[in-house]
Parts: C-alpha cells; sequence; structure tokens
C-alpha cells in the first residue's frame, strides 16, 4: 500500500539570513512529492511585508508556489513580543524568553497542525528547524516526528561551533589576545586567524546570550563585506556592480554609515546597497546622509531587506579564501577615503581584472554544483530518500 504524503512543519530562525535557506529548502522536498507548513514568526513576517512595501496581511511566500501545484502552507506564530518591540536593543531579554516560552508556542502549531488533517493519525510527519534552536528534538519526541535540523550558516562556522570544546582544551577561546595566531587543527579547516573567529567564540563574555545560544544549538555571528556582482534583471554588464551587505545582526553607527555612504559616492561605481532599517538601533531613520538618495539615484540601489546568508568568519572565505572581495577598513574606524580606495581596488585596474576571474571560477563551480547530476542534486538525492526511509519506519 503506498504510504501518505509525508508533511514537513519548517521552523527556521527569526533572522533573515537564516529564512531564505529555509525556505528554499522548502521548496526543493515541495517539489520532491512533500506537503509544507512553513511557520514564520509575526515579526520577521512584519519585516519582510514592510521591506516589500506590501501589507502584512497581504504577504505569502508561498502563494507563485502554490500556483505552480506545490503543496505549501504558510502560518505565522508569535514569539511573545509585540511587533514593535526592539528585538536587538533588548537582545538578551528577547531571547531569554524564547528559551523559556517559544517551546511550548510551536508545541501548540504543531499539534494544531497535525489535527487539522483528517489522516494525521497514519501521516508520515517530520519537523525542520534551525539547528541553532534547543527544542526541536524535544517535540518530534513527544510527537514521533522525524527531526530535522538544518544548519543555514557556511560549513567552516558549524565546524568551528562543533569543536568547540577542542578550541577550549588548545587555549584559544575564550581570545587570548592574540588576533594573528593560527588555528590548524580543526578538522575540514586548514587554518584559521584568532581574528577570524566569530565574535561570540572571540569574546563569549561580550555578547554571553549568542554564545549560550549557539552552546546550546549543539548539545541537542560582525563583519562587513564587500563583493562584485550583477543583479538579475539588471542592465549592467556581469561584475561592474557592487553589492554591500552587513548581515541580518551587525551594529553601527551613524558616522560609520555616513562615511561609507560618502565613500560611495566618491568611488562613482554602480551598487546594490543592503541597509537594515534598525542597523543603528532603533527604528533606524535618517541613517543616510541628507539628500545621499537623491544623488545615486543613477547609480545605487538601497534596500531593506534581500535575500542573503551569513555574513568576521565569512570574511575570511569572501576575502582570504575565494579572493572576491576585499576588507573595508583595515582600522577600527570607517573612513570615506578608505571606502573609495577599497572599492576602487575591486572595480578598477589588475586587481580587479583577476578577482573577477576568480568571481567567474567561483560562480561555475557552485552552477555545476546546481546542474543535473552535480553534488549538491546528489545530495539533496540522498537527503529525500534517507527521509523517506525513515519516515516509512515511523509509520510502517
Amino acid at each position: 500500500m503506498a504510504h501518505p504524503k509525508p508533511h514537513a512543519i519548517v521552523i527556521p530562525y527569526p533572522y533573515q539570513g537564516h529564512v531564505t535557506p529555509m525556505i528554499n529548502l522548502s521548496i526543493r522536498l515541495a517539489s520532491s512529492g512533500f506537503t509544507i507548513t512553513f511557520v514564520q514568526t509575526e515579526f520577521i513576517h512584519h519585516f519582510i511585508s514592510k521591506a516589500q512595501n506590501l501589507v502584512a496581511a497581504d504577504v505569502d511566500l508561498f502563494d507563485d508556489a502554490r500556483k505552480s501545484g506545490l503543496d505549501m502552507r504558510y502560518q505565522t506564530i508569535s514569539d511573545g513580543f509585540p511587533v514593535e518591540f526592539d528585538r536587538d536593543l533588548n537582545f538578551n531579554e528577547y531571547w531569554e524568553s524564547m528559551f523559556r516560552d517559544f517551546l511550548d508556542r510551536v508545541d501548540e502549531i504543531v499539534v494544531r497542525t497535525m489535527k487539522a488533517d483528517e489522516s494525521s493519525e497514519t501521516l508520515p510527519f517530520l519537523l525542520i528547524a534551525d539547528t541553532f534552536y534547543t527544542w526541536p528534538a524535544t517535540i518530534a519526541k513527544k510527537h514521533n516526528m522525524v527531526n530535522v535540523s538544518l544548519w543555514t550558516e557556511p560549513a567552516i562556522v558549524f565546524s568551528l561551533d562543533y569543536h568547540l570544546e577542542l578550541l577550549r582544551q588548545n587555549g584559544h577561546v575564550p581570545y587570548n589576545g592574540y588576533a594573528d595566531s593560527h588555528i590548524n587543527y580543526i578538522p575540514g579547516i586548514q587554518s584559521i586567524s584568532i581574528g577570524d573567529l566569530m565574535t561570540y567564540l572571540q569574546d563569549p563574555e561580550a555578547i554571553p546570550m549568542i554564545t549560550q545560544i549557539a552552546n546550546k544549538g549543539f548539545e541537542q555571528r560582525r563583519a562587513f563585506g564587500l563583493n562584485l556582482t550583477a543583479p538579475s534583471g539588471s542592465n549592467k554588464p556581469s561584475g561592474s556592480v557592487l553589492y554591500i551587505s552587513f548581515g541580518s545582526i551587525a551594529q553601527s553607527n551613524k558616522e560609520e554609515i555616513g562615511e561609507l555612504a560618502h565613500g560611495l559616492l566618491l568611488s562613482e561605481v554602480y551598487f546594490v546597497w543592503v541597509l537594515r532599517p534598525d542597523i543603528i538601533g532603533g527604528n533606524g531613520t535618517d541613517i543616510l546622509p541628507e539628500g545621499f538618495e537623491d544623488v545615486i539615484k543613477d547609480k545605487g540601489l538601497i534596500v531593506p531587506w534581500c535575500n542573503q546568508i551569513d555574513q568576521p568568519t565569512n570574511r575570511k572565505l569572501v576575502v582570504d579564501d575565494w579572493k572576491i572581495g576585499v576588507d573595508l577598513c583595515d582600522g577600527e574606524h570607517v573612513e570615506r577615503e578608505e571606502v573609495a580606495s577599497k572599492i576602487s581596488i575591486i572595480m578598477r585596474g589588475e586587481t580587479s581584472i583577476q578577482m573577477k576571474q576568480d568571481m567567474e571560477e567561483v560562480s561555475k563551480k557552485l552552477h555545476d554544483s546546481l546542474d543535473a547530476g552535480g553534488s549538491s542534486n546528489r545530495n539533496f538525492d540522498r537527503f529525500v530518500e534517507d527521509l523517506k526511509a525513515k519516515l516509512c519506519m515511523r509509520n510502517p
């Protein structure tokens, strides 16, 4: 007898850099015959809606997917705070509450989702949640679900977090004050300097809640980046548009943002700048220098939210390993002249030529992995086969 259609309840981590990989995985699974219920926090739902200048009630991330025939459902869940609550300014309070109360909210929505289907007693369910969450195993065991943990950051970050005890044993965590000393004993990582470790590993006491989140997630990320791009639908030549991103939780100040803005003006290049409204804390109004957006309207595009993955460890990959970006500043302070100089390095001259060649090579490897028979598709097919086998064992 044919087994019922598997149903995945998907819960991303409430930061934009974690949401996109979950969306991509959900669409791939739905294309492989899974029913998907994607559960987003109300705050992130409103954040995305605001970024797209849409009314929150009108936003459904999977409307187009359903029109193409995929069985995808979209729900929101409260994180226990009103939408206007400043989660960055009150970071510790927010995550203490998430540790304490979010499990019960998720459990309620899991029960409701399972009961909503008349065949739920025989329907194979699975729970897909971000690795940083601490509760998935508890809920999956309670409801006899297959538990899937999705790591949404680079593999190098996973390996560093996974081998945290090894870093401690060798005296590299907490930070020993020698940023240039190198670590060469972590499996899968040839070499990395102390200064390129994630900030919560360099100084666990500076952001204790992030350290706690990372540690607990494995018991059961601030860096600027510049690189080359050619936006989809752009009429600009490939490699001629600068992409600037600060990541999901990095904080800055108005002076630094102003210097970067003036540096962009001095560089006279085309650019796309992902600038979160809360980058300087609070409601983020009047972040940019007066008149800046009018001056750059023919040169640049500023967006508050963009499909992106995570960003000191990511800097190592982009700048040192792949060689398709440069450090924004060499010191502690961002200055417009240095910004303009660094932009010139990657947009003009011999360095620019080599960087574009490196970018094309990296791009080719990524596209090859996504081709039919490529490593990404092969691994995904194996993942689906493994999932279905586990689901059959739970629901014989």
